[in-house]
């Protein structure tokens, strides 16, 4: 339920401009300009002579738990501005996330679980820090206020502190792990129907774990793999397992707790085993309360499983270059068959049509034979004979895409070259199914059908510009049929997947999967990426996002990349191509530990979306490695010279090619 508060959108102003509805420590004005709002003509301005002010509302509420958002774009630090409901207060914090392409895009502020009591009183505030900088500028829009719960729930006997509820039955009583030995404590359930289950339980852990996760599977045995019925390959154990994340990554969230989520349970017998692992150094505690199974809604098909795992398309190039793939020992590794030993199950293989000298981009090139379609099917047999599933990214083009860039291959320029658009059109259209049929057909008949194929790479401005741009929706449909039709003839068991970037923008989503729906755009899977650093969105604020653009789309979200810093500079010595990590801090505070708990973190928050709608996430780019400075993006067409590697900090691999703890994240999910 949507409570009504007045002048949500600050569309309402006086002749002035002075913003109406709300009660304020002084006069502060809208900003009517061309694009400065979210929604509607009018936003909060937020400038120098309009800063340092109180905003407030006392609103009149049913009894019940609520969250409340408004959305903020600004071009520096906000500092001390918060957003506050009833006491609960967070950072109004956005410096406006920059796209790829120099897009810059709105954040979502939340506030999440506010009581509101029998006296139905709710106290909304903002307050804006003072601004110094003559330069700065900024924009609050859309404040809104839902009602989430209600407070019997909030308040149930078996909750844990900070938990809103949750569905399920009680099955445990509270556990707490402390460091020092290797630990493991489970309990056996009997009596339950067979078929699918979802266990919940809340959380509390500080970090510092080697390891520390949950499990659940139809036998009990050893959790580590040991002992046949909890072995590492799930389908043959019928074990799941979930690292347990940090319940804070900012000072103030430590006595908060956090909700992990064990999906995919299968009961075969009547009997479950549930139990935590723990190993860390002493002094590290993690707690346990509020344990609930529930049986799933859906009962047919397959369980649901997490897909986790990276691209892997840089392996023969980098290799080519001197590079060298260690465990974390030192020991020499085959990257892919450590992966897949180590907790992915599946890879991602990016294909162009035809890369090299005199087929790039804006004067850079890729080498020839490298991500053509010949050196993903030998990728593809490595990748099924570590045990793993693929997703197959066509590109449609000759050089890396983007939201700035979709280039159509050379090869297909010159075949239209000198058509009308109608006419090019049809010509593209027919190149895309067959050349997507064709390379469909040699994976097939050699063994390697992909388990999911995207049509296109980040396509948030459309594909083969300026023929299939968003200004041609329709031949932009046509162009993802025409791949489309070549899967569900050739590959009919393959989900495909529309990729756009931007994760976590909701209304980027809501518009560009309306507009593919309203034009019969056939697909199984909305791809996104999600970087902390180009979204400034934490996992928890994706899972939001996910939530909602599932729901209204009634399709499954996998997340086609992520990327996230290990250290501050790459191996070259400068920034790399992801400055900061968002939320989870800057350069400074980034480590190898830190990317793992990053991800330890989203693979929860995506096995907690509703429904097990969030199926995966694919990490980019986890094999590009520093290889003493002999890997680069792509080489110059005037003179050859290599343009650097901007990602070797983001790698799964150290500069020296040694695997990182970020690896701990897979072993432990699954």
């Amino acid at each position: 339920m949507t409570v009504t508060i007045a002048n949500a959108g600050f569309e309402s102003a006086d002749e002035n401009g002075v913003i109406q509805g709300w009660t304020t420590t002084r006069a502060i004005h809208a900003s009517g300009q061309p694009g400065t709002a979210y929604a509607g003509t009018r936003s909060l301005l937020i400038d120098r002579e309009n800063s340092d002010v109180l905003l407030s509302q006392d609103i009149t509420a049913e009894p019940g738990v609520y969250d409340l958002s408004l959305m903020v774009w600004a071009n520096g630090p906000l500092k001390d501005s918060r957003f506050e409901a009833n006491g609960e207060a967070v950072p109004v914090a956005s410096a406006g996330a920059v796209q790829i392409d120099g897009e810059k895009t709105w954040d979502e502020i939340r506030i999440e679980g506010v009581r509101v009591e029998s006296d139905g009183e709710l106290d909304v505030r903002i307050y804006v820090e003072p601004i110094a900088s003559p330069d700065f500028v900024g924009y609050i829009d859309e404040v809104a206020i839902e009602r989430v719960g209600d407070l019997a729930a909030a308040d149930g006997a078996s909750a844990a502190p900070g938990d809103p509820g949750s569905a399920g039955t009680p099955i445990w009583q509270p556990v707490t792990v402390r460091g020092g030995d290797a630990q493991d404590q489970r309990i056996r359930i009997d009596g339950l129907e067979d078929g699918y289950y979802t266990l919940t339980v809340m959380t509390r852990n500080l970090g510092g774990w080697r390891q520390c996760y949950v499990y659940a599977g139809s036998e009990p045995g050893d959790p580590d793999g040991a002992g046949d019925s909890c072995a590492t390959d799930p389908s043959q154990a019928d074990v799941r397992r979930a690292a347990v994340p940090r319940n804070a990554f900012r000072p103030q969230d430590k006595d908060k707790w956090k909700r992990v989520t064990v999906r995919g349970i299968v009961v075969n017998g009547g009997g479950l085993t549930v139990g935590v692992h723990a190993e860390g150094e002493s002094g590290v505690v993690c707690e346990f309360d509020d344990w609930r199974l529930e049986r799933d809604a859906r009962q047919d098909g397959e369980p649901y499983r997490l897909y986790i795992g990276g691209d892997i398309t840089e392996v023969p190039y980098v290799v080519d270059q001197g590079g060298i793939f260690r465990d974390e020992q030192g020991a020499p590794v085959d990257p892919i068959a450590f992966a897949g030993a180590n907790g992915w199950n599946i890879v991602r293989i990016r294909v162009f049509n035809e890369t090299g000298k005199g087929h790039g981009g804006d004067g850079w090139y890729i080498p020839g034979g490298y991500h053509e379609v010949a050196d993903g099917l030998k990728l593809a047999r490595r990748t099924k004979a570590a045990g793993m599933a693929i997703q197959w990214s066509f590109h449609y083009s000759d050089t890396w895409t983007n939201p700035g860039i979709q280039m159509v291959p050379h090869a297909w320029q010159r075949k239209i070259e000198g058509l009308p658009q109608h006419e090019a059109v049809d010509v593209l259209e027919q190149l895309v199914y067959e050349y997507t049929a064709d390379t469909l057909d040699r994976l097939n008949a050699q063994g390697t059908t992909p388990e999911f194929v995207s049509i296109g790479n980040e396509t948030r401005s459309g594909m083969l510009l300026p023929y299939g741009s968003l200004d041609h929706w329709d031949a932009l449909a046509r162009f993802y049929n025409a791949g489309a039709r070549a899967v569900r003839e050739l590959c009919p068991d393959a989900k495909i997947i529309i990729h756009v970037d931007d994760g976590g923008n909701t209304r980027r989503y809501m518009e560009y999967f309306g507009a593919a729906r309203d034009h019969g755009v056939d697909y199984d899977v909305i791809g996104s990426s999600f970087y902390p650093f180009w979204t400034q969105k934490s996992a928890r604020q994706f899972a939001q996002f996910a939530t909602k653009v599932t729901h209204e789309f009634g399709k499954p979200i996998m997340i086609m990349e992520t990327g996230f810093n290990w250290t501050g500079n790459n191996g070259a010595g400068y920034p790399g191509q992801l400055t900061n990590n968002g939320p989870y801090g800057g350069p400074d505070t980034s480590s190898p530990e830190l990317q793992r708990d990053f991800l330890i973190d989203l693979f929860n928050e995506l096995r907690g979306v509703p429904d097990g709608m969030a199926i995966g996430d694919l990490y980019w780019d986890p094999v590009m490695i520093y290889a003493n400075g002999n890997v680069h993006w792509s080489y110059r067409e005037s003179d050859d010279l290599p343009g650097g590697n901007v990602v070797d900090n983001t790698a799964l691999f150290d500069f020296d090619g040694r695997a990182l703890p970020a690896f701990d994240a897979y072993r432990y999910n699954g």
